[in-house]
Formats: C-alpha cells, sequence, structure tokens
C-alpha cells in the first residue's frame, strides 16, 4: 500500500511539472512563427503593440540563428515604425542588416524609416545599396518618394518611371503623372492616367489629377465629366472634391 501511495504521489508531482513546463516549451517552439505571423503592416495599434511584444519574447531566446534573429528584429523595426517609435525602429532595422549583411528586404525596410524621420540623404543611399543588391520595383517607387521630398523632380520621375515599368500600380501611377506635370509634361501625365481610367489602378485621386489637367486645357466640360465619373466611383475621396469656383 506504501508502494502504491509513493506511486501516485510521484505521477502527482510529475503532473503538476508537466503543466508547468509543457506550454512554456511549446512556447519557445512557437514563439518565433507567431512573431512573423503577426502582420504589421498596419496603423492598428494594438496589434502593433501585440506584435512588438511577441517578438521581444522570441528576441530573448538564445538558440536563435543569426538569420532568424534578424527576420525577427525586421519584422519589429516595422512595426515599432508604424507606431511611431522611429528610434527603435532604426536601432532593430540597423541591427538586423548588421546580422545579414547584404539583405535587401531590410535595406529597404531600413531606407523607409530614414525616410519616416526627415533623414532623406540617408534614404536616398541607402535605396542605393538596396538597388544594387537588387532591382525591386518597391525600391524604385520608394526612392522616387524620397527624392520627391528632396525637390529633386528629374531623379525622381526616372525611379517612379522605371517602377511603373516594372510593376505597375496606383502608386506608381498617380506619381509618375504628377511629377510629369510638375515638370510642364502634361500631356505625359494625362496619357498615363488615362490608360489607368477603368482598371484596377484607378482611384480617387487618378481622377482628380485627371480632371485637373483638363481644366489647365481649357476643357471645362471633359474636366467636370471626369470628375463627375470619379466622384460616382469613389463618393468619399476628398480628392474628387470640386474645385473652388473663382
Amino acid at each position: 500500500m506504501r508502494d502504491f501511495n509513493f506511486v501516485m504521489a510521484s505521477i502527482s508531482i510529475l503532473s503538476v511539472v508537466l503543466v508547468n513546463v509543457t506550454p512554456a516549451m511549446a512556447q519557445t517552439e512557437t514563439t518565433s512563427s507567431d512573431c512573423l505571423g503577426l502582420s504589421v503592416d498596419t496603423e492598428d495599434a494594438p496589434q502593433l503593440n501585440a506584435a512588438i511584444s511577441v517578438c521581444t519574447r522570441a528576441l530573448g531566446r538564445n538558440d536563435l540563428s543569426p538569420t532568424t534573429r534578424s527576420e525577427l528584429l525586421a519584422h519589429r523595426g516595422v512595426a515599432y515604425r508604424n507606431v511611431r517609435d522611429l528610434d527603435g525602429s532604426l536601432a532593430d532595422l540597423h541591427a538586423a542588416l548588421d546580422l545579414t549583411p547584404g539583405t535587401p528586404r531590410v535595406s529597404r525596410m531600413l531606407a523607409w524609416t530614414y525616410r519616416e524621420m526627415g533623414r532623406s540623404a540617408e534614404a536616398e543611399k541607402e535605396y542605393g545599396h538596396a538597388l544594387e543588391l537588387e532591382p525591386h520595383p518597391q525600391a524604385f517607387l520608394s526612392r522616387c518618394f524620397v527624392r520627391y521630398d528632396m525637390k529633386k523632380l528629374d531623379d525622381a520621375l526616372d525611379d517612379c518611371a522605371r517602377a511603373h515599368r516594372l510593376d505597375p500600380s496606383e502608386d506608381s501611377t498617380y506619381m509618375t503623372a504628377r511629377i510629369h506635370r510638375m515638370l510642364g509634361r502634361s500631356s505625359s501625365a494625362q496619357s498615363l492616367l488615362e490608360a489607368a481610367i477603368g482598371t484596377p489602378m484607378e482611384s480617387g485621386r487618378i481622377y482628380g489629377l485627371l480632371a485637373e489637367i483638363y481644366g489647365s486645357d481649357r476643357r471645362p466640360d471633359d474636366a467636370r465629366r471626369i470628375r463627375q465619373q470619379g466622384q460616382r466611383k469613389f463618393p468619399k475621396d476628398k480628392d474628387l472634391m470640386s474645385p473652388p469656383k473663382r
């Protein structure tokens, strides 16, 4: 009877240990994927803070490979950026790049953090480095924004146009057309915008910019028509508000 009681007591103790240890082991096994599985491409603060918390726990492990640690740091770095902790973002992305030098994706993310910090020259330089590693359309498009901020319009146009050729998007359409117009090339801007109408790339600002061009070209009927067409498709878009009466 004493042996039976001893065995039962041992089983009880072992059960308590397993209850306490097993979740921790499972958490250790899944923390990295939990971190990377949480989207940080959002403005939702609770989701971003949850991602930062999960990634921080994952980064506390001692068994991470340099590549995995770099991925976790980069993911948390983007989350920090999107909650406007730009110093935290910069630190994480620098650390990620130190662990895996020559990683174009991390370089692109670091460059955009520089841009968000208003450090345009460093952002432009980092995008140049990223593009040497990989001529990615997003890098061309993002550097276009940086050069636009810097008022380097000819260089910005070259970047936006290259991004548009590689991977046409609403952003590349609008920015390429906008810069064309600012450089006095309204016909090129008009052609690009007209080609976007009726495609997945159209948006309120596409219609709005095209209406402005028609108006400047003394085509008030076309400007009114395209603005009204856009308002029907994008009724809440502020870029389609009627221009002020003069």
